[in-house]
Order: structure tokens, then C-alpha cells, then sequence
């Protein structure tokens, strides 16, 4: 009825969830254009036991007219396309999804390779992977994936965060570590999604992974059939990038969230002040942790996710006990009782996790930065610290060399031995040993010690004539200076 009074005010259509404790749908919705108010729709049920997945893309195909208790539509949702000329066959070969949604293959591939990283994770059917790969590639519009599947497991809450944390890996999705994602791969690319081949003119896609860089809000609803009405839905918030980002739990009947967690948007008639750098918000902490990962993905991201693991245990185990608590406070002072309870809840969790946040971002900064990675060694009386340099692999090596030639070549020449007796010069000259020392006053440069001389060498010997050589060489500096010295001050 809304709709149909105010109109529907969007351009590509959306894809809602629509939930309770008793039963789960799925609703595709476009606008009827700038022309006429209302909307097109048609909504499918999830049938118990299954599980539904979508991504900026309608999913719903065919559909019966006569099971209301499955399947809920416009009622001019067939004879509205057929006015605007999208669709001339029969009702029952009417397709939602291919006449208000038909997307070419880039699209396709945008949206539905999501939906197949989800559904392959958890079908029972071992062949689902291969038999529906082609389509999620946007090669194959004839094996298109079914709008819901059984699980082989009762899904997770776990379950969902790893899966809204997918880069595709272990899939034919997954980015290989070619020269976009960087010396440290990580699974990103800039955009646009897609881009064309200049020599060619032939079209290339870069994937959307399911965890995206350009997240602005992310949450998993939770609802727990079995509790009373202020305890049965608990979201889990988040607002950057779902694989780096942490969630907090929020009781839906929270009156109020953490000053960190605040802000306006235009649906309050504000501008969002992005340009405004705030520590005070969520949001940039969070982006700060996930973007200094970007930068270090194959070293960082590993630390992070071990926190985000450590932080959702936490919190699920201080949910646990809220729900006995909040339960008790229900049963005995009844409902506003126990919504005054898990709103305190909800901003005390939200506080806590913004400041461990903004400390774990502290915390990465010291441990990977300038290209080092940093550990604590309480045995180095210079800084409490050991550092490895990172380096290039071997592949990234062999990349530049192919991409620049000889550019960066240089003769692997032996040091000046010009005046030092034959028989003393090294057969295999060293490389020199680096004498620069970073902040923390650990050595930076090839550690040779490792390589034993033995006594008598020419090796021994060079070193000990090496080192005769600069204690006369200090001598002199030292007597030079102490000339000028005294000739400084008989001339004052």
C-alpha cells in the first residue's frame, strides 16, 4: 500500500530478507519507473530445512500463482511487463528474474558468484560446484542455480561470519597472486569491476568478493524463536569490510547503542560527514584496521583474523550470559525490566569493542610497520624486540626481472683489493655487511655472522690486515684532529 501511494524510488530493484521466528522469505522488488507509482514484486518462502542466499540480483525464476502459503506477487506483475514490451510468452514461463533483472555476463558473474560461493560451502550435493560454475561465471545462462538449497549441516552463526568473510578462496573465483594483488596478495582489486582490453577491446571482470573493501554497514540478524520478544533478536553490527571488520551484539529492543556506533545520514536529512575524521566513531577505527591490513594482507590479516575469532568467542560467551540474566529480569519485573537491561548491555559491548579496536590498531601499526614484522624478544636489551625483514619472494623477483629487463642489473663485481697480496683476497667475496641501524638499534642488512672462517684462512687473515688497516686509518684521524685542535686555540 506504501508503495503504491509513494512510489518505489529505486532505480535497480532490491532483494529483501524478510524474517520471523516462524518462517523466512525472500522478496525481489523494482520500481515501475519515474512514469507510474508502485512496484513490481514477487516473494518466495524459504521452506524449513533450507537455506537461501542472494546478492544484488533477483533470484526468483518461475513461480506457481496458486500457493499463496509459498509464493506472494503483484498483482499486475506479468501484465506490467508485458505493457512495457519486456515479455510476450505465456504465464507460466514468466521469469522475474530474467524480465525485470536480465543482466549481461559481467553483472551476472558480479552477483551470482557470491551466491555460488555460499551454496558450494554448504550443498550436500558434491557436483553443485561444477555443475553450476559456468553460470556463475556468466558463461552459461542455462544451468542456473536453484533459489534455495538443503544444507548438509544446520548452519552456524560461525558459519555465517566465515562465509560473509569470503575472498573465494579455494575456489576457481579466488584472485592468484598476479601483479594486482600486490607483493603482499592480498585479495582485493581496485576498481572498476570491469574493464576493457584497449588492444582487443575484449571485456575483463575483477571479482566481488563477498567480504568487499567498500562495506559500509555489515550484520548478521540472529533470531532465537524460543526467547520472549525483548531477547529474540540480537543483530550482529559491524561497519566496514565483513572479513576484517569485528561484530558487536545489539538486542534488537536495545533503546539505545554506543556513542560510537551514532551518527546521522540523509534518511534523518543529514549530510554523512565522510570527509570528517573521527576516532570517536567506529567507523574509521574499523576502516584503519582494515585498511593498514590491506597493505600487509599476507603477514597482517592472519593476526587480525585470529582477533576477530578471539573477539566474536568473547562475545558470544558475554551473550550467553546475558540471556540467563535478562531472562531472569523478564520473568520476574517483566518486559521493560529486561529491555532496560540489554540496552545497557548493548552499549557497554559496543564501548568496549571500539576501544580494544583503536588498541589493536596500535597494536598492528607497531608489529608491521615499514615493512618489517616485530616481535617481542625480551633477551635484546636494545629495544625488547626481534625484527625480520620481510623481503621479496622468489615469484615477485622473477617478476621484475621479466617486466623491467635489465633495468635494476648490476655486475656483481668483487670489492677494490688494488695493493693486497693475492694470496690473501677471498676466492668468493662477501657481500658486505649492512652497518645501518633503524630506531630500535637492531642492525639492518645481511647478517654474515652465520658463516664460520676458519682459522688461518685468507678470509682470517683479510679481516685481521682489514682491521689494522682502520685503527691506523682512526689513529691519524684522531692525531689530525688533535693538531687542528691546539692550532684553534693558539689562535684565539
Amino acid at each position: 500500500d506504501l508503495v503504491k501511494k509513494y512510489g518505489y524510488a529505486s532505480k535497480w530493484g532490491e532483494s529483501y530478507s524478510l524474517v520471523d521466528r516462524k518462517e523466512a522469505w525472500v522478496m525481489d522488488v523494482i520500481s515501475k519507473g519515474p512514469d507510474e507509482l508502485g512496484a513490481v514484486w514477487v516473494a518466495a518462502r524459504v521452506l524449513d530445512g533450507y537455506i537461501a542466499a542472494h546478492a544484488n540480483h533477483a533470484r526468483i525464476t518461475t513461480f506457481p500463482r496458486s500457493d499463496p502459503d509459498n509464493y506472494l506477487y503483484a498483482e499486475d506483475v506479468i501484465s506490467f511487463a508485458r505493457k512495457l514490451k519486456l515479455y510476450y510468452g505465456d504465464d507460466e514461463h514468466f521469469s522475474f528474474s530474467d524480465v525485470y533483472d536480465a543482466k549481461p555476463a559481467a553483472k551476472l558473474r558480479y552477483a551470482e558468484a557470491r551466491v555460488w560461493d555460499i551454496f558450494t560451502a554448504f550443498s550436500t550435493d558434491k557436483a553443485f560446484a561444477s555443475r553450476h560454475l559456468e553460470f556463475a561465471m556468466g558463461r552459461d545462462r542455462q544451468h542456473p542455480m536453484p533459489f534455495a538449497i538443503k544444507p548438509k549441516h544446520k548452519v552456524t552463526l560461525d558459519d555465517v561470519r566465515d562465509r560473509m568473510a569470503s575472498h573465494y578462496e579455494g575456489t576457481p573465483f579466488q584472485y592468484a597472486h598476479e601483479a594486482a594483488s600486490g607483493l603482499f596478495e592480498h585479495p582485493y582489486r581496485v576498481r572498476p569491476y570491469q574493464w576493457y582490453n584497449d588492444r582487443t577491446g575484449e571485456l575483463y571482470v575483477n571479482e566481488r568478493n563477498i567480504g568487499v573493501e567498500k562495506t559500509g554497514i555489515s550484520f548478521i540478524a540472529q533470531i532465537r524463536p524460543h526467547m520472549p520478544p525483548p531477547l529474540r533478536a540480537l543483530i550482529w553490527f559491524g561497519v566496514d569490510d565483513g572479513s576484517c571488520a569485528p561484530r558487536y551484539p545489539v538486542y534488537a529492543s536495545s533503546l539505545e547503542v554506543s556513542e560510537a556506533y551514532k551518527g546521522f545520514s540523509t534518511a534523518q536529512g543529514h549530510v554523512r560527514p565522510i570527509l570528517q575524521f573521527d576516532l570517536t566513531k567506529a567507523f574509521w577505527v574499523q576502516n584503519m584496521v582494515s585498511n593498514f591490513a590491506y597493505s600487509r594482507w599476507r603477514d597482517a590479516y592472519p593476526v587480525v583474523k585470529a582477533r576477530l575469532d578471539e573477539v566474536h568467542n568473547y562475545f558470544t560467551e558475554q551473550v550467553a550470559a546475558m540471556d540467563k540474566h535478562a531472562l531472569e529480569v523478564y520473568q520476574s519485573n517483566g518486559h521493560d525490566a529486561a529491555t532496560r537491561e540489554v540496552t545497557a548491555f548493548s552499549v557497554n559491548m559496543g564501548d568496549q569493542l571500539h576501544e580494544q579496536w583503536l588498541e589493536f590498531y596500535g597494536h598492528l601499526f607497531a608489529r608491521f610497520r615499514d615493512f618489517v614484522t616485530t616481535e617481542s624478544d625480551p633477551t635484546n636489551m636494545a629495544c625488547g624486540c626481534k625484527t625480520t625483514e620481510v623481503g621479496m619472494t622468489d615469484a615477485w623477483k622473477e617478476r621484475i626481472i621479466q617486466e623491467t629487463g635489465h633495468h635494476y642489473w648490476v655486475v656483481d663485481d668483487a670489492p677494490n683489493w688494488i695493493g693486497m697480496d693475492p694470496a690473501l683476497i677471498p676466492t668468493h667475496p662477501k657481500k658486505p655487511t649492512g652497518v645501518d641501524e633503524d630506531e630500535t638499534g637492531v642492525p639492518i642488512g645481511e647478517d654474515l655472522g652465520e658463516e664460520k672462517i676458519q682459522e688461518g684462512s685468507p678470509d682470517e687473515s683479510y679481516q685481521k690486515r682489514y682491521l689494522a688497516l682502520l685503527i691506523v686509518a682512526a689513529s691519524i684521524i684522531v692525531a689530525g684532529l688533535a693538531v687542528a685542535g691546539r692550532t684553534a686555540v693558539g689562535h684565539h
